[in-house]
């Protein structure tokens, strides 16, 4: 059985991102509200233009692509 890879334009706030999932890795990127908490917690900080923000890699851009839809300005 193969694993499924597709490709989907999702959009942000402020960007469309192109997002990939390849042999069944990254699905989670494509679904809506996943990790409600996590959102919550994201409005609940102020990413300024100053803000760093450091993930630890546990997903595949799930993070980065919900920091950067919020402010494309922080650095990642």
């Amino acid at each position: 059985m193969s694993k499924v890879s597709i490709k989907k334009t999702i959009r942000g706030r402020h960007h469309t991102y192109k997002v990939f999932v390849r042999d069944g890795i990254g699905w989670m990127n494509l679904i809506e509200n996943y990790e409600s908490w996590f959102e919550n917690l994201l409005n609940a900080l102020d990413l300024g233009e100053e803000t760093v923000f450091v993930g630890v890699g546990a997903y595949i851009g799930q993070t980065m692509l919900k920091v950067l839809s919020r402010n494309p300005s922080v650095q990642y």
